[in-house]
């Protein structure tokens, strides 16, 4: 009799119902412990265990067993026929669903639009449950229990089938039926503002902008308010499965690189005493936790290890075991691995604190997105270190799928090793592409590697000492480009017509080769294309860059048929006065070269001139910035991954009344391309 039986209380036409099974090959009668029947998540996993069964012969049982631990899974065979699939709650039954899913039955959920349901799943089944001697079939826990790929804002009609994805991968984060571990209020990081707007209502002490970290009454505050937002959040999910709850409460630091002002002696002395601004940010982040402790042991507080607070004490304190830290050290082109400062500077984390987790970084940041692409051999190497570090979490941030090479395949490949850092990636890669990709799996996993291979080696050639100076000491974090080689684009061009060639009449899969096509194409206008020379610079090398490469921060992409492009870069939260101010930051020597132009300079036909700024080492801290108040900027992108000087030309249109009198249009400082160019015997900050 084929049956799906899920332990528990509830008559077998309810369960039915709300399993959405009834008129399934799988739909006969059976009962339901009550708060599993009522899980969706647990739902749409048994519709996936039925729809792969179809008419084989057995009987499934779900059920709960609390001797298990969270998300860890058990399948066993109960008797002949007979397979149960137990966890903690529901959300382990679904993580046993679908590991017996695909470890067994042999079915894969590639991406939100690529489903492989085995053929022999029936066969499979059969080969397992008709046995006769109950046996453990397999069990598992993912490795790291918080594992996020963070794509941003995905609109619909994406949004519903990447959270299914999600589940069926058992993604413990943006999952669909919230079968997640979701933070608490008021946000999940960066919440030192929401804490700081607390203490402003209530009395807390400040010294300079930022709260007093070692005030005894703020920390009461913060405690109390903290405990507020756990009890509303209890309140809102009283309804739901009890592994819903958040048990994550985030208090961290703000973002960028602006660290504590706190000019306390308390707080001045924590510092001293930790040899960084970590000291004193765990001292107030475990006084909060242990306060919240008393009242809610099941929750920790987190806080970030990150930029001002990224080293870990040099001191004797330890943490209770209510905190958590989220290290933030892994980048696109800098591993968290062994023998890295990545991989040091965490190690160094383990004696102060038990619970660690880790924001990685799997893009590239700065103007429009480009082809960049997370080792293969990193990634597996990566986990395994995080694994034997005691990672708890792994959030990795990777916003704009859409506009990155590979996205589909990464997110997959970070899924299965992040739950089984032990598994082959290059296999996993494989697999991945032949069943995306079809016939074109070959020669887009050869363009992976050479991404890849043209990154590593142009990054190579970096002093690593010199990336130690820098001040985030991460060379992702600013679009780094020197490794986007005429050679590369060759490579590209070559294997992606080899791969259209290869899917022919196939929509589906020539799509997917046509979305990795446009990244470099993309990529190639910003570095290669360019358009009218300007009369300046007639004669000379250059590189030019146009306004959708500059994009960032404030500034943003606006359509202006004046441009060569059709497009500019503006800012319009700035304060403009005279003289007209912009210039180039130069991180060694530690200064600026600007231009000024006073008003009798300004060009009055409001039109695009070209100025030249100055020479600057390109490196990922020298910046461009378009206004006196430095409140607009752009990092310059590494060109070449030496570390000679460049010219930095900019075309620029200033309009409005404060740069052009009697101008009735509003007051703009509009920028269509960028220059950079071998240096010349010029003078800096002069127009030519």
């Amino acid at each position: 009799m084929k049956t799906m039986n899920v332990k528990g209380l509830l008559p077998a036409a309810v369960l039915a119902s709300a399993l959405g099974l009834t008129g399934t090959a799988w739909a006969a009668p059976f009962a339901v412990d009550n708060r599993l029947a009522e899980d969706k998540a647990v739902a749409l996993a048994a519709k996936d265990l039925a729809r792969v069964l179809g008419e084989a012969e057995g009987r499934v049982s779900l059920v709960t067993d609390a001797r298990l631990a969270d998300q860890e899974w058990r399948v066993r065979r109960t008797g002949r026929g007979e397979i149960e699939i137990a966890g903690a709650n529901g959300m382990g039954v679904v993580y046993g669903v679908y590991s017996f899913l695909e470890g067994t039955l042999g079915c894969r959920w590639y991406a939100p639009d690529c489903e492989v349901i085995a053929s022999d799943a029936a066969t499979r089944f059969a080969a397992v449950a008709q046995k006769p001697d109950a046996a453990v079939v397999a069990t598992g826990r993912p490795a790291i229990l918080y594992r996020e790929m963070y794509v941003g804002r995905v609109p619909e009609p994406q949004a519903r089938p990447l959270q299914v994805w999600r589940l069926r991968n058992r993604e413990s984060r943006r999952a669909a039926y919230n079968c997640e571990l979701l933070p608490g209020s008021p946000r999940e990081c960066h919440s030192f503002a929401d804490y700081a707007a607390y203490l402003k209502e209530h009395g807390g002490k400040f010294c300079g902008k930022h709260f007093c970290l070692t005030d005894e009454t703020n920390r009461r505050l913060v405690a109390e308010r903290m405990l507020e937002y756990i009890r509303a959040d209890r309140l809102r999910w009283v309804n739901e499965p009890d592994y819903r709850l958040p048990r994550i409460y985030d208090l961290s630091q703000d973002d960028g690189g602006e660290g504590f002002d706190c000019d306390c002696e308390g707080c001045r002395g924590l510092c001293r005493a930790a040899g960084s601004w970590s000291g004193p940010n765990i001292a107030f982040a475990d006084a909060v936790a242990r306060k919240v402790a008393a009242v809610f042991p099941d929750v920790k507080v987190r806080t970030f290890a990150y930029s001002y607070t990224e080293r870990a004490p040099t001191n004797d304190v330890v943490a209770s075991d209510s905190l958590a830290i989220r290290y933030c050290r892994s980048f696109l082109f800098q591993p968290l691995t062994a023998g890295t400062d990545n991989g040091r500077f965490l190690e160094a984390w383990s004696p102060h604190v038990r619970h660690k987790q880790v924001w990685g970084y799997w893009r590239s940041f700065s103007g429009p997105h480009v082809p960049s692409v997370k080792p293969l051999d990193e990634i597996g190497e990566e986990m395994r270190f995080c694994r034997s570090q005691g990672v708890c979490g792994y959030f990795a941030e990777a916003e704009d799928p859409q506009e990155r090479s590979f996205s589909e395949l990464q997110h997959w490949l970070f899924l299965k090793t992040s739950e089984s850092p032990d598994l082959d990636v290059r296999r996993l890669a494989e697999e991945f592409c032949a069943a995306y990709y079809g016939p074109a799996a070959a020669p887009l996993l050869r363009l992976y590697d050479a991404i890849a291979a043209s990154q590593r080696e142009a990054f190579a050639k970096i002093d690593p000492g010199f990336v130690r100076s820098l001040r985030s000491g991460n060379l992702a974090m600013y679009t780094q480009r020197g490794y986007l080689t005429k050679e590369l684009f060759a490579t590209a061009e070559a294997l992606l017509a080899e791969a259209k060639a290869a899917v022919g009449g196939d929509a589906t899969r020539a799509k997917r080769v046509e979305k990795e096509r446009e990244v470099f194409a993309r990529a190639r206008a910003d570095r290669f294309e360019k358009k009218a020379c300007p009369a300046e610079l007639a004669g000379r090398d250059y590189e030019e860059w146009q306004a959708k490469s500059l994009r960032e921060g404030p500034g943003v992409v606006v359509e202006d048929p004046e441009s060569v492009s059709g497009f500019a870069v503006t800012c319009d939260k700035v304060t403009h006065r005279l003289p007209y101010v912009c210039g180039v930051y130069d991180p060694i020597a530690k200064k600026t070269v600007e231009m000024k132009l006073a008003a009798d300079q300004i060009p009055q036909d409001e039109k695009y001139h070209l100025y030249r700024l100055g020479r600057c080492p390109l490196i990922c801290e020298s910046r461009v910035y378009y206004v006196w108040s430095w409140d607009w900027t752009t990092w310059l992108p590494a060109f070449t991954p030496a570390h000679d000087a460049r010219e930095i030309w900019l075309s620029v249109k200033l309009t409005g009344p404060t740069y052009v009198k009697g101008s009735k249009k509003k007051d703009g400082i509009f920028v269509e391309r960028m220059f950079v160019l071998p240096c010349e015997g010029a003078e800096e900050g002069k127009r030519p």
